[in-house]
């Protein structure tokens, strides 16, 4: 419902978010590059809650120039162990 209220900065349509959004389910983390904010990347990966249903999300804003794709793989496994710790926590 609040699709159409989000301010990008290169706007795309509801079936291609959709399909980010189911791609992101599969393999486990999310990432745009410049397409809601020109020149920043996000990433960002789910934490479960006991029931495996996402309960929080772990994200990063990044520089695009300052970004390799080394960096980019270190960031998400940081994310992903970051990730992995909380939900340890959780069901302790």
């Amino acid at each position: 419902r609040a699709f159409n209220r989000v301010k990008w900065e290169r706007p795309i349509d509801f079936e291609t978010w959709h399909a980010q959004v189911e791609k992101a389910r599969i393999e486990g983390y999310a990432e745009d590059w410049g397409g809601f904010v020109k020149g920043v990347s996000t990433m960002a990966v789910p934490v479960f809650s006991p029931d495996g249903s996402v309960s929080h999300t772990i994200g990063v804003f990044a520089i695009d120039a300052q970004l390799t794709a080394e960096n980019r793989i270190e960031i998400f496994r940081a994310l992903r162990q970051t990730a992995d710790d909380i939900q340890a926590r959780l069901i302790a």
